[in-house]
């Protein structure tokens, strides 16, 4: 097994990622997974956003490793 702990990075423009850090335990050779929220304020304006995780595992440290797009669209 191999103790992951990720990281959100800061996402501009009105969103709050949480929670702030998130630690899974996933067995070899297996996949896993991990679930953020991401809360859009009533600042934030419409258009794709860039989050990126980092992760550590084992004394290793991997900046901006993995990443997803969020599309903010706004209610009228």
């Amino acid at each position: 097994d191999h103790e992951f702990v990720l990281h959100p990075a800061d996402v501009e423009g009105g969103l709050t990622i949480s929670p702030r850090e998130l630690s899974v335990r996933i067995p070899a050779r297996q996949e896993g997974k991990a679930v953020f929220s991401v809360q859009v304020s009533e600042n934030a304006s419409p258009g794709i956003r860039i989050q990126t995780i980092d992760v550590a595992f084992d004394g290793r440290y991997l900046h901006e490793w993995c990443e997803s797009l969020i599309d903010v669209k706004l209610s009228s």
